[in-house]
């Protein structure tokens, strides 16, 4: 999406795989930073959608959202949402 921010989408994950993965995702970057001496958060919005429920741009948004509602509440974790 941006310089800072990227999308992944997942087609059939249940709940405990999503926040697995992303677990797993920030693990990997956090190794990384490590290497290079700097700190990282992860502000992480997922939302999840049964059935149709919109266009791939209002799940987008869905999700950009909750991301936005984690850095307000002072960054470094996740929200998720299931329509």
């Amino acid at each position: 999406m941006g310089g800072d921010e990227f999308i992944i989408l997942l087609t059939r994950a249940e709940k405990q795989e999503a926040l697995d993965i992303v677990a797993r995702i920030g693990q990997k970057l956090a190794e990384k930073m490590k290497e290079s001496r700097r700190a990282l958060t992860m502000s992480v919005g997922l939302f999840a959608c049964r059935d149709m429920c919109g266009s791939l741009d209002s799940m987008i948004a869905g999700a950009d959202k909750l991301m936005y509602a984690v850095k307000s509440k002072g960054k470094n974790g996740v929200l998720f949402e299931e329509q």
